[in-house]
């Protein structure tokens, strides 16, 4: 499924999370919020990326690896 959003960018945005549905199935917007605030404060982008992966990766392990 691909899903399109028109939306206007205003100056109150900090930043945007373009991920794969393999984040975003397990992930909401809160989560990733909750999870990126930290790093885009301290300016550590690739910190939050790796945050994001790793969370993301255990929520898959979770439904996945562990259901079999």
């Amino acid at each position: 499924m691909i899903e399109i959003i028109d939306y206007c960018f205003e100056e109150k945005d900090k930043l945007i999370v373009i991920a794969s549905d393999g984040v975003w199935e397990f992930l909401t917007n809160n989560d990733i919020i909750d999870l990126v605030i930290p790093y885009y404060e301290s300016k550590n982008l690739l910190g939050a990326c790796e945050c994001i992966i790793k969370e993301s990766v255990k929520w898959w392990e979770k439904a996945y690896i562990i259901s079999k």
